[in-house]
């Protein structure tokens, strides 16, 4: 099959790209300590950006490494048919971006492991910085900073659905307005997947994680386009194949 360049593929990451939640997964294998006092420090913040960033600190005051994040990151479960669906999506010319909560760093780790990264424009990967909106994150030493995608002194994004730090849908629309895109694939499955799914239109298709927020939060919402479930790999794969027809 032969996609053309107006076809567009845009996976969330965490629990979608990836089989785990890169950050929690990070905090459960790096230090059970800062995992388990998770909720508290949520409670201090209204963003789970600054609590991860709190928690990423707590790692570098109990002795956590760069290298442990990194080799936790670039080992995250990951379905083979996710692998192979890139591949071939890329082959047959598709236009593939990642738009996710987690951050920049934890991406770039998993998307180098399996060769998709593209560090120019004249390399071979499929994904580069153009193509993943994220939060952005930096190493300083051994300690991860992250920070919000919507920075905290712009203007307030105001989408009620999303949260404070990142609007996935106004991230779909000025894709949207870049590209004369025929066809929307959207690979999501949490609260943060609505509002994009919500802005698909007739043409399009949004792939919701059986069982998971954004499959529940459609059952009492009307959106335009098709709506598929997936539960593993092999029904992921599926769902964008016929997406695709």
């Amino acid at each position: 099959r032969d996609c053309s360049r107006m076809t567009v593929v845009i996976w969330d990451f965490d629990w979608s790209f990836v089989n785990e939640n890169s950050d929690t997964i990070v905090l459960q294998k790096c230090s059970p300590q800062v995992f388990a006092n998770l909720r508290p420090t949520w409670a201090k913040y209204n963003c789970f950006t600054e609590t991860m960033d709190d928690c990423f600190g707590q790692l570098y005051q109990n002795g956590v490494k760069k290298q442990d994040i990194t080799d936790c990151i670039s080992n995250i479960p990951i379905f083979p048919e996710v692998i192979n669906t890139v591949k071939e999506l890329h082959a047959q010319g598709a236009k593939q971006y990642i738009v996710s909560d987690a951050n920049t760093i934890f991406i770039e780790l998993v998307l180098r492991k399996y060769g998709f990264w593209a560090d120019s424009d004249t390399s071979d990967g499929i994904f580069s910085v153009d193509s993943v909106f994220t939060n952005p994150a930096q190493w300083q030493g051994d300690r991860l900073y992250v920070s919000r995608f919507h920075p905290m002194d712009a203007t307030p994004h105001g989408c009620p659905l999303c949260e404070l730090n990142i609007c996935k849908g106004a991230i779909l629309d000025k894709l949207r307005e870049e590209g004369k895109f025929e066809k929307i694939v959207y690979v999501g499955d949490g609260g943060g997947d609505l509002c994009p799914a919500l802005r698909l239109g007739g043409a399009d298709s949004v792939l919701a994680r059986e069982g998971y927020t954004l499959a529940k939060k459609l059952q009492t919402k009307s959106p335009q386009c098709a709506v598929k479930l997936w539960s593993d790999g092999v029904s992921l794969q599926q769902g964008i194949h016929q997406s695709l027809k």
